[in-house]
């Protein structure tokens, strides 16, 4: 990358930055100012949690299951296809978790569980042909290379 180009996307990224933390003031300031008393203290306690869920629970986790496939054929795949999953299961889970306590009927209107289950299967079938096509790729660089 050039000089100039490197300037220009060094202010780009000073645009966003400042467009990002007014956003973030406006939105702390209507969390402050429209919210009934206690809301923002229940925020900032479920922020925390949130933070030492993912530092503490989920970047182990991930690390770990990363380090079991380190000498796997085809690792590359199956780790996309892990981190897709576990990304599936944690955006699913608010429904999942929340389902029997709707107000409405129509707030949660959907089979959550299958719908879970088939994006699942999904990815569980792209992540083996990726670990397939990986280990066949190997096979035949193998090959060449005798």
């Amino acid at each position: 990358m050039s000089g100039e180009d490197a300037r220009w996307v060094r202010a780009g990224q000073l645009a966003l930055s400042a467009a990002g933390l007014v956003l973030l003031a406006a939105g702390v300031r209507l969390l402050w100012t429209g919210t009934d008393e206690g809301v923002p203290a229940r925020v900032g306690g479920w922020l925390l949690g949130v933070l030492l869920a993912h530092d503490l629970l989920l970047v182990p986790l991930v690390l770990l299951v990363g380090w079991a496939v380190r000498r796997v054929p085809g690792r590359g795949a199956l780790r996309a296809g892990l981190l897709t999953g576990g990304c599936l299961v944690l955006v699913a889970l608010p429904p999942l978790l929340r389902r029997n306590e709707a107000r409405y009927p129509t707030s949660l209107p959907l089979d959550y569980p299958r719908g879970l289950a088939v994006a699942l299967g999904v990815v569980a079938l792209l992540t083996a042909a990726g670990v397939a096509r990986q280990r066949w790729a190997a096979r035949g660089a193998r090959r060449g290379r005798g």
